[in-house]
């Protein structure tokens, strides 16, 4: 498996996560430094909230922007290909995607998870960082007596197969970031 760096609209997400940590970190020496001089701290407490209310809403709108580009149609019928046995299952739960539908995912891959012998979590990962660090879009299926997939909340843990970086893939959990539609979710493993 080739070494798995990669970076889409996602690394957009992270690079403004790290902007706000470190305009916290001058936010606060600013304010540390008003208070040397006598300025009023609500003053800069009232800009700092309107700046980091601007930029989380930039960063929302990056977020919604990548979401429309990940082509859902597309990432169901590499579902439908690989519950048809179309496409093969890995020994660790990676599926080589054709050339065509490469680009889906940033590494080629998906990574499947089955429950009770039979596929019914397919990890498309658009992003993955050190180790098994990832953001990327899950697709629970129904199973194939018809039971539908238990229902996901934000901030719940899944055990699935991941990526890892320069590795095989193995089991780990990642977090439901939110539900998109019935059976997609957008899901993240949290970065260190």
């Amino acid at each position: 498996m080739p070494q798995q760096t990669c970076y889409s609209a996602d690394f957009l997400f992270l690079c403004a996560t790290l902007f706000v940590v470190s305009f916290l970190a001058l936010l606060q020496a600013a304010g540390c430094r008003s208070e040397e001089l006598g300025a009023s701290p609500s003053a800069d407490e009232e800009w700092a909230e309107a700046q980091l209310d601007r930029i989380a809403k930039g960063i929302q709108k990056a977020y919604q922007a990548q979401a429309k580009q990940f082509d859902m149609h597309k990432a169901e019928e590499i579902v439908n290909v690989i519950r048809t046995g179309d496409l093969e299952v890995g020994a660790r739960g990676e599926v080589h995607l054709p050339a065509d539908t490469a680009s889906l995912t940033c590494d080629g891959y998906v990574y499947v998870t089955a429950r009770n012998d039979e596929p019914s979590a397919y990890l498309f990962p658009m992003w993955i960082g050190k180790g098994s660090n990832l953001i990327g879009y899950l697709y629970l299926s129904d199973s194939q007596d018809g039971t539908a997939h238990p229902e996901l909340t934000k901030g719940e843990a899944l055990r699935l197969v991941l990526p890892v970086t320069g590795g095989e893939p193995k089991r780990g959990d990642a977090e439901v970031v939110d539900q998109i539609s019935p059976n997609w979710y957008r899901v993240s493993r949290g970065i260190d």
